[in-house]
Order: C-alpha cells, then structure tokens, then sequence
C-alpha cells in the first residue's frame, strides 16, 4: 500500500519513521525538507509538493493549524486535491476545526475522496513509541478498513462518529487539560504569596484534592525554569488549541469561562514573544501579574 505523509514535524516526523517500520510505501512531503531527511534515508520517498502524492492510496496530514491543512489540500497549484484518485482517503491528524474539516470533506466527496478528521494525543514520545491515541471522524468503513495503517502508528483507536466528531472531541480534551493547568499555575501563585514553601506544597498535592497527575511534570519544569528553546512552539500551539476549542464552545452555546481566561494567559504569553517556548512558559503572564515567581528546588 503506498501511503502519503505531509507534515514531517516533532510528531508527522517519528509517525511517519513508523509506517516505514511498519512495511509501507511511504511518501513524504514537507515545508522544509530536511524535516524529512532521515525518512528518506530510510526508504520513504520525497515529492516537492502535495499534489505529487496524488498516487497514493491514503494520506496523512500533520500540520500546525486550520490555515495550514486547507492550503495544502486546496491549493489550485499544488494542493492534494487536485490531484488525488477517487476512491482515496485522507487521514488528519491535525488538531483543526470541525467546522472548516466538514466544509474540505465535502469539497472532497465531489470527487469521489474520503476525509476524516484524526486528531492525535500522546505528545512526541507517544509518536515515536507508536502508541498514540487517535480520535477519529469520517466514513466508518473507510476508518476500518485503514486500521492496520493507524495501528502502526497508535495504540489507542476511537471511532467517534461524523466527520468534525474527531477534532470536537480533541477540542475538549485539549480545553480540559490547559484550563487546568492555567488553574495549577493560579494555584501554585496564591500558595506562593501565601507564603507557603512550594516544594512542600508540590509533595502535598499529589496525597490531597488538588491530585492533577500529569501537571506535576509540568511543575517539574516551571519550577527549574526549563521553558525549553524558542523553536519548541509549545505555546503557539496551545493558544491555537484553546481558541479553537473557546470556538466550538461558542459554536454549540456552551458556557466557556475557563477556557477564555485560560486562552487570555496563553495570548499574553505570545505577546511576550514567549509562543515560541514550551506550555509551561504561559506561566509567566501570571507571575508578573503577582509579582512572584515559581521557583523550586523538588527532591
């Protein structure tokens, strides 16, 4: 089966090295090429835009946003579309809008193309491990008979319903998990003009109601200062994430408190010219507002 990757990034890069892997043949295209170098050096081969994956049978796409994804499949010159067979599919593992994923599936079914939404989680360790959790809208057959492709990059496969479920569903996960976090970080602030030390504070949480799991790695890096480099684009990304999800909460009438105040400090943080470092940067917005920083030595 020949399959077509575009988007070869921190996560399209080791998804891809994974269909490789996992006996497929693999095309890749992307922005910058050396994004994709170690592909090909290990079998995949390389075309110089979208369009020239037109043979393939399916397609991955793993791109940054909405913006993104519509150019590379509608793009009159070199646009996926204008080249790619009926009876093919398209697999997005772009978190993206609902709206905008049923809008391009449509343009799709006049041509006889499948596309579904297929968000991902699992950040770039789950990538490479190949047991990302894919959450998946579209065309059931088409999802099934696609399986065997998806498995050799996730482990965790759900069939959410119409097209636009998958990337609703990623919406909530994404606004659950960083309104949350923007909540530790507030959290985190009050213990700290509180006085209270916050290593113990750290140690505390995991034993009591404020148990948050996954954000104590988080703190591990907010309170070393280890907001990584300015390529990471950790927070860009999550702004994007938020405004998309406070979206689909306006979309569907849904109260989103949280999420606007959560998407506010990671907006300020990118007018800090901080979108280019990891999640845990958009704390700062917040310290300068309490005059108060998080720094921690932990055991």
């Amino acid at each position: 089966m020949k399959v077509g990757f575009i988007g070869t990034g921190d996560m399209g890069n080791p998804m891809a090295m994974n269909l490789i892997k996992g006996g497929f043949d693999v095309v890749v295209n992307t922005r910058r090429r050396f994004r994709a170098e170690n592909l090909i050096e290990a079998g995949a081969a390389w075309s110089e835009t979208a369009s020239g994956l037109g043979d393939c049978e399916v397609v991955f796409t793993a791109l940054p946003g909405p913006k993104q994804f519509e150019e590379v499949l509608t793009d009159p010159q070199t646009g996926l579309l204008s080249t790619l067979k009926s009876g093919s599919a398209i697999f997005d593992t772009t978190t993206n809008s609902p709206e905008l994923v049923r809008r391009i599936a449509a343009e799709c079914q006049k041509t006889g193309v499948y596309l579904l939404d297929s968000p991902i989680s699992g950040g770039s360790m789950g990538a490479e491990a190949g047991t990302l959790t894919f959450m998946v809208g579209g065309d059931r057959a088409i999802f099934d008979k696609y399986q065997p492709v998806l498995q050799a990059m996730g482990k965790n496969l759900f069939y959410m319903g119409d097209v636009g479920a998958g990337c609703a569903v990623k919406l909530v996960t994404q606004y659950m998990g960083y309104c949350n976090l923007v909540t530790a970080f507030e959290a985190m602030l009050m213990a700290k003009k509180a006085g209270l030390d916050l290593a113990t504070v750290y140690n505390v949480v995991p034993v009591s109601a404020g148990n948050f799991g996954l954000y104590q790695a988080f703190f591990r890096g907010v309170f070393s200062r280890n907001f990584g480099t300015p390529e990471a684009g950790g927070v860009d990304m999550i702004a994007k994430d938020l405004m998309l999800g406070n979206e689909l909460a306006e979309a569907v009438d849904s109260p989103h408190r949280m999420g606007a105040n959560a998407y506010a400090v990671f907006k300020k943080a990118q007018e800090m010219d901080l979108g280019g470092y990891v999640l845990t940067a958009a704390v700062q917005p917040l310290e300068q507002e309490a005059g108060a920083e998080l720094e921690a030595k932990l055991e």
